[in-house]
């Protein structure tokens, strides 16, 4: 991707990513302020039968997933392979900003943008779900993948957003940013392939499809505190990644009621994106916004 210093990626899989990629990115020419124009790779799977929407978003690059070990399963793997392919692509950049289609981009993302000392921008998870709670002995699901990831326990944790649980670094996976050029999604794939083909692990602990589900995201974040000192570990505010689609579960104190406030919308699905247009308070850019699809 040449040397821009931010990268941006996505995976489509299906219709509604289709749709959802579109507007991420008109999101980002809209609202990026300096990072409009960065470089897009958008990863495609399932062959979306049109694309080519996509195809006329300016500096947008169309590519499709290589799996090469598709003997391993496990959930999200198209999403893992992915990542490493992005990471690939972008060594030549400071950050490597991975972001979901269910997201969109309404003011500059410039915490996004590594560098001086920062080697990850990330949020806390929204929930616990399976987070190893930072008091307490550690389960053999979190031991296990620690011992794979050769990750130090920290003494400072994370909260998580909604519930308010504190655990173990457990990061969001929705929108983070990387230095390409530290291999981590590279290896949290390795990590997450070797930890799969240990029959005892997965017969043991990671048996349920909750664990199944989110083995993806406790690898990725038992590799980013190996790999990295916590002083390089930026902890993004709540308006990267605000968590759209669990607004009734969240504090009052703490929700979010206008658009402009936050950087970066999670949403999940479509519905919720309708709701966000009808319930938030809109500017009349976003209004202007809401109207193009």
């Amino acid at each position: 991707m040449g040397d821009n210093e931010v990268v941006f990626a996505t995976l489509v899989t299906d219709e509604e990513d289709f749709q959802a990629a579109f507007m991420l990115v008109r999101s980002l020419r809209q609202f990026g302020g300096a990072l409009k124009n960065a470089p897009f790779l958008i990863f495609t799977q399932n062959n979306p039968t049109d694309i080519s929407r996509l195809k006329r978003l300016e500096t947008v690059e169309l590519l499709s997933v290589t799996d090469n070990t598709p003997q391993v399963g496990y959930f999200f793997r198209a999403k893992i392979c992915a990542w490493a392919q992005a990471e690939e692509l972008s060594t030549q950049s400071r950050s490597l900003v991975w972001i979901d289609p269910c997201c969109l981009v309404l003011r500059e993302p410039e915490l996004l943008n590594c560098g001086n000392g920062i080697a990850a921008a990330l949020r806390p998870v929204h929930i616990r779900n399976i987070g190893q709670p930072i008091s307490g002995e550690i389960d053999g699901f979190w031991k296990d993948i620690y011992n794979q990831c050769n990750t130090s326990i920290w003494k400072d944790g994370i909260e998580s957003f909604v519930d308010e649980q504190k655990l173990l670094p457990y990061f969001n996976s929705h929108c983070f940013s990387l230095d390409p050029r530290m291999k981590i999604l590279t290896k949290t794939k390795q990590n997450i392939e070797s930890l799969v083909n240990n029959s005892l692990f997965m017969g043991s602990y990671c048996n349920d499809q909750l664990h199944k589900i989110f083995l993806f995201q406790s690898v990725l974040s038992a590799t980013i505190s190996s790999l990295l000192g916590e002083k390089s570990i930026r902890i993004l505010p709540p308006d990267y990644g605000y968590p759209f689609h669990l607004q009734d579960k969240i504090n009052a104190e703490k929700q979010f009621t206008k658009m402009e406030d936050m950087t970066i919308m999670v949403y999940e699905e479509e519905q919720h994106l309708m709701l966000a247009f009808q319930q938030l308070q809109l500017n009349q850019k976003f209004q202007d916004f809401s109207k193009y699809k």
